[in-house]
Order: structure tokens, then C-alpha cells, then sequence
């Protein structure tokens, strides 16, 4: 199947087995898929009809849109390569170091995860990551300054960049707390399996925000469909200075093994236009605490 990338307008060819599944809402037995894709579209313009009260633009919302922004004022890759416990030294050259993780011996080292994907490599830095995370007073002072350094950045990039690119009344509910990704090169299992995140409870209103630290494109990317049930699969193509955001929650993604030379580093974070916010979707857990609320003027709530 022939889809062409957003940006580049490029046509590559996207192979995908017979085993990858379609959304969960395209999967119900006994409907056929274009009738749920009608079904689908017809939800799809009752919530943009009734984010429109709140003069919100849902369908432009959840278009795939790439966001550029300042690396200078958001210096979110020499934050993270101070939490792997790596020597920062300018974005050219951070860059560079992080793209080639996968040729340091220490990446090998902590074995491999098992995931929903299989084995998966880069245990090691998640590791790391997840040390510069932690919290108490055995966290040497280092490592604390490192991710606070990372924390400041994020608030501030989600407070300046994603707060007026959504430009909510109401403002925003964040992910507190992004999830850091670390895809070797090499080849090796996908980091994970085709998904919706409305498979895992979180809400329809939720938007995706992807942002990379080195180059990506190919392999090394993240697929998506351009809208629920296309199946128009691409990866995203961006580099340090870009984030993506899509409508992950309804369009399925996936990673492929990283056949690529270049090792992927990025993090992601899901964000919730607060007059899309259903108050009952915090069932299972993504609600304050997981979110954090931000007002139209950047005030932590």
C-alpha cells in the first residue's frame, strides 16, 4: 500500500502483516469495518460540534501536525543527556552521541525487557532514565539536579509551545510525567504492538505529543494512520526541533524493528484540551494525578 508521509510528500511503501490488527472499534464481530468507520465519524462530529461551544477545533486538533520550536529557549536534549549520565556538548554534537548509543559497550550491559513487542533493546538507558527519576535521599544530588533540570524544561516547553498550539480557554491536562523511549539500532523486536491508547482507557479527547531528540524517519520512527480505520500507515520524519502531534488515541501506531544506522532517543506525553475533558474517563486512573491541570495562562493548577 502506497501512502505518502506528512512532509516530505514522498511515497514509500508501508508492508504490514496479516497478524496487525485494526482498532479495537474496527475489531467488534458481526459489523462490518465501513460501517464502524461511519460510526466513528459520526461520534467525530458530535464531539467537534460540541467543542465548538468552547471555540475549539477538534478536527484540527487531531489532524497529525508538526510543531517547530526553539531549541535554544527549550534545551530538552541536553536535560536528558544529563539524566543518562552523558556529557552534554552542543545539539550538533549531542545529537550525534545519542544517535550512536547503540555502539557504546554499556548497551549491552542489563540484558533485554521483555515487552509486548518481544525482547526489546535499550534496557540499559531506560534504566538510567528511570534512576534519574527516582525520588528519596539516596538519590545522589547529581542525578537530582539532572532531572530537575529536565522537569523545569518540560513544564516549560508544555506551558510555552503546547499550551497556545491546543489554545483552550480552559486550558490543558498534562501528563505529568513523559515517557522517555529508547530504540537501538541494530534491528531486534518493535518496542511495543500496533495500538490505539483508547485500547488502554485512555479518553478520546487525548492528544499525542512525540518529541525526538535525534533524527528520525524510517525504522527508527513511530507509524501512524492519518485518522481512524485509513490503515495509510507512515512514519513520522522529523528532527531535533520537531515534535508531532497526532490523535493517538484513536488512530493506531506502532514501531518497527530499528533497521536504521541511527539509534531513536524521544519521549512523549499525552495532553487533554481541558473543554474536551470527560470527568468519568478517569476510571482507570488517568485523571488528576496522571494529568496535571495548567490554565489558559500557564498557571499550574
Amino acid at each position: 500500500m502506497a501512502v505518502a508521509p506528512a512532509g516530505d510528500g514522498k511515497e514509500r511503501k508501508v508492508l504490514l502483516g496479516e497478524s496487525t490488527p485494526l482498532p479495537e472499534a474496527v475489531q467488534r464481530g458481526g459489523t462490518d469495518k465501513a460501517t464502524l468507520i461511519a460510526e466513528e465519524a459520526a461520534l467525530m462530529a458530535e464531539e467537534e460540534a460540541q467543542a465548538l461551544t468552547h471555540g475549539i477545533d477538534v478536527r484540527g486538533l487531531r489532524a497529525a501536525t508538526v510543531i517547530r520550536y526553539s531549541t535554544s529557549s527549550h534545551p530538552l536534549q541536553a536535560a536528558v543527556v544529563h539524566c543518562l549520565r552523558l556529557v552534554a556538548r552542543g545539539t550538533e554534537d549531542d545529537t550525534a552521541l545519542l544517535e550512536a548509543l547503540h555502539t557504546l559497550p554499556v548497551s549491552t550491559q542489563v540484558g533485554r525487557r521483555r515487552g509486548a513487542g518481544g525482547a526489546q533493546a535499550g534496557s540499559h538507558w531506560m534504566h538510567r532514565w528511570k534512576q534519574s527519576c527516582a525520588r528519596g535521599p539516596d538519590l545522589p544530588a547529581e542525578l537530582r539536579a539532572a532531572h530537575a533540570a529536565f522537569d523545569d524544561s518540560f513544564v516549560d516547553f508544555v506551558r510555552k509551545v503546547v499550551l497556545p498550539n491546543l489554545a483552550d480557554p480552559r486550558g490543558i491536562l498534562f501528563q505529568r510525567r513523559p515517557t522517555f523511549r529508547c530504540h537501538l539500532a541494530g534491528g531486534g523486536q518493535p518496542t511495543g504492538r500496533p495500538h490505539c491508547d483508547s485500547e488502554y482507557g485512555h479518553q478520546r479527547g487525548e492528544l499525542n505529543f512525540w518529541l525526538p531528540l535525534t533524527r528520525v524517519s524510517g525504522s527508527n520512527s513511530l507509524y501512524s494512520e492519518s485518522a481512524p480505520g485509513l490503515a495509510d500507515f507512515a512514519s513520522f520524519e522529523l528532527e531535533y526541533g520537531e515534535c508531532q502531534r497526532f490523535w493517538g488515541a484513536r488512530c493506531l501506531h506502532f514501531t518497527k524493528a530499528n533497521e536504521t544506522p541511527r539509534t531513536r532517543v524521544s519521549f512523549d506525553f499525552r495532553v487533554v484540551p481541558r473543554s474536551c475533558h470527560v470527568q468519568s474517563s478517569s476510571a482507570r486512573g488517568f485523571g488528576i494525578g496522571f494529568y496535571t491541570a495548567m490554565d489558559a495562562e500557564g498557571r499550574i493548577e
